[in-house]
Formats: C-alpha cells, sequence, structure tokens
C-alpha cells in the first residue's frame, strides 16, 4: 500500500505542477516584449503573399513603414497607408476610407518599429483592459487572453500564443459592431511564421473574410510607388 499510495502522491504532484505551469500568466509588458521581439527576429522588411479566399486568389503586399496593398479578386484594391486603409473599385479612380479596424489585420507585419509598450498602448487605444487576463484555446494552441475572461466574448479583448508569442486574435469595438480578426494555423508548410497559414474575420459572429496562405515571399521587390494613391 506505501508503494502504492507514494506512486498516487507522485502523480498528483506532477499534474498540480503541471496545471500550475499552464496556469501561469506572466505580466502584459513582459509578454507583448516576447510579442515584438519575436517579430523583431524574423528581419521582416516587406512580404507579398499569395491568399486563396472565398472570392478567389488575392496579392497581398506589406512593406515596413505601414505600408499595405492588397489586389482583390475583383480587381478591387485595398491600401493601407500611416494606419489608415481605403478601397478602390475595379476601373475605379477615387478611394473610399475603410473601418479603422481594418488595418488592425496588418499590424503585426507592417509596423517597421514596434514594442512592447506600442502593443500595449494599441490594445488599450481599442479598449482592452490588460488588468484582465486568462489562458484559453485556439485549436491545439494555449493562448493568453488580454481584456476578458474566458467566458466573456463580447469585450475587446486581444490573443497571444503562450509559448510561441504570437497574434491568435484580436477582437474590437465597430460602433455597436464586434470585430473579431484571427490568425490561424502558424508555422503551416506555406507560410512558417513568416504569416499565419489562415487569416479570419468575423463581425458579430458572421464571417466576412477567410482567406488561406498559398505562398510566401519575403524576397520580393516592393517599390514605394506600388502603395501611392
Amino acid at each position: 500500500m506505501s508503494g502504492m499510495r507514494r506512486t498516487l502522491m507522485l502523480a498528483l504532484g506532477c499534474m498540480l505542477l503541471t496545471g500550475s505551469a499552464w496556469a501561469y500568466i506572466a505580466p502584459p509588458g513582459w509578454l507583448l516584449d516576447k510579442l515584438a521581439a519575436k517579430r523583431s527576429q524574423t528581419g521582416l522588411r516587406r512580404i507579398m503573399v499569395r491568399l486563396k479566399c472565398k472570392t478567389g486568389e488575392e496579392t497581398l503586399y506589406i512593406k515596413a513603414g505601414g505600408k499595405v496593398r492588397r489586389e482583390r479578386a475583383d480587381g478591387s484594391v485595398e491600401l493601407c497607408l500611416s494606419g489608415k486603409c481605403y478601397e478602390r473599385e475595379k476601373d475605379q479612380k477615387k478611394y473610399r476610407l475603410l473601418p479603422a479596424w481594418t488595418y488592425l489585420r496588418y499590424y503585426y507585419f507592417a509596423e517597421r518599429s514596434a514594442s512592447g509598450k506600442r502593443y500595449l498602448a494599441l490594445m488599450r487605444g481599442w479598449g482592452v483592459n490588460t488588468k484582465v487576463d486568462t489562458l484559453a484555446r485556439v485549436a491545439s494552441r494555449v493562448a493568453v487572453v488580454f481584456g476578458a475572461k474566458n467566458w466573456e466574448r463580447d469585450r475587446p479583448q486581444f490573443w497571444m500564443d503562450k509559448d510561441l508569442y504570437l497574434p491568435l486574435r484580436f477582437m474590437v469595438l465597430d460602433g455597436k459592431a464586434l470585430v473579431q480578426i484571427d490568425w490561424l494555423d502558424w508555422g503551416s508548410r506555406a507560410s512558417g511564421d513568416w504569416f499565419p497559414g489562415r487569416l479570419k474575420v468575423l463581425r458579430d459572429g458572421q464571417e466576412i473574410e477567410n482567406c488561406e496562405t498559398m505562398s510566401v515571399d519575403v524576397k520580393q521587390s516592393l517599390p514605394d510607388e506600388m502603395f501611392k494613391k
């Protein structure tokens, strides 16, 4: 009995240690510094991404300094400069301003010198309460959730991978609507850690964008002229 008791106590101790490790959440400043460092380590300055979306194939060009150009399957063009995004319909010359959250899809890739403090300021600017946190799962990954508890899905929040320090989800308010941006399937064969394997956007639970990454090119030359209105 004593041997069995020791075995059970050892197993229980291992379970408690594992649970404690899973439950511990580091301070937001430290975690966001890790997120920024992860981005910096890639040395990413420009990236061209081929996407397969519901409406067809698209090409996304991102250059450090907040420059984004997205050529959509229907011939329209989305352009982001200095944190603001615009859209031009096919065969049209004028651009219309898009909702402010549009740029959040590209922030992690387009900022030249993002830091933990800038990520913190970005989150707070969108109403994320960084004093509230919890742990959740996205597929097989453990995520740190800033701004809400696990059962709260109606408020601004930011999710990041607890171990890989990569962004997983950003939920923000657009008026009264809740917009959810997901960066999924990091580490896929097509994109590695350069870009998520899937980019998904929902508005009040309704899917408005779902794109799979087909290929990534980080050596493609992207002249500034591409990003001019």
